[in-house]
């Protein structure tokens, strides 16, 4: 769980979450294709693991939270891609 937001998998590795970035009061499908071997919430943005070791995040982005390169918010998973 982060500070304002909470996620969390389903049996079948579909991410679900809940406040932080979109504000939601109960738990919401993350718009996306991809399966999640793990989750890690933070203040208003979560990160997942897909099972084949990529790193995704999507959330709130405006300080580079979420690893792209770019500083926008994402409501869909975008890929982690490091330091540049």
């Amino acid at each position: 769980m982060g500070e304002f937001s909470a996620s969390a998998e389903s049996t079948t590795d579909r991410a679900w979450c809940w406040g932080g970035f979109g504000g939601s009061r109960t738990p919401v499908a993350v718009p996306t294709d991809l399966l999640f071997s793990q989750l890690s919430a933070g203040g208003l943005h979560t990160c997942g693991k897909t099972p084949d070791a990529v790193a995704y995040c999507w959330g709130s982005g405006l300080e580079g939270q979420l690893g792209n390169g770019m500083n926008a918010n994402s409501t869909t998973p975008v890929a982690v891609s490091g330091p540049s």
